[in-house]
C-alpha cells in the first residue's frame, strides 16, 4: 500500500493477485535494459519478449544471463540496467 517510489502526487494505486503455476518465471528490470540511444523502447520490449519466450525451463540465474546476452551488446549505456529474475517452483510441504 502507498505511493510507489518515483510517482508524483497522490494517484490511485490498484493492487491485485495472480496465481502462479510451478515453473512460472518473473523478470523485473529497469528501463535501461530495453531502451537506449540505438534502440527505442518498443523494439527493446519486442526483443525482450522474444528472449523470454526462449527461456522456458531455465533457472532464474540462467534467465538473467540469457537476457543480458540478448539485450546488452557490451557498449557503454547512458542509463542504469538492473535485472532481477525469479522462478516459482511451487509451494513447499507446509502449504
Amino acid at each position: 500500500a502507498g505511493t510507489m517510489l518515483g510517482v508524483p502526487g497522490a494517484g490511485v494505486i490498484a493492487s491485485g493477485r495472480l496465481c502462479l503455476s510451478p515453473g512460472t518465471g518473473l523478470l523485473l528490470y529497469t528501463d535501461g535494459l530495453v531502451e537506449d540511444h540505438s534502440r527505442d523502447i518498443t523494439e527493446g520490449l519486442d526483443v525482450l519478449a522474444a528472449t523470454m519466450r526462449s527461456t522456458s525451463g531455465l533457472t532464474a540465474e540462467q534467465n538473467c544471463q540469457t537476457v543480458q546476452a540478448a539485450m546488452l551488446d557490451g557498449s557503454p549505456r547512458a542509463d542504469d540496467v538492473c535485472i532481477l529474475a525469479a522462478r516459482f517452483n511451487g509451494w513447499g510441504p507446509s502449504h
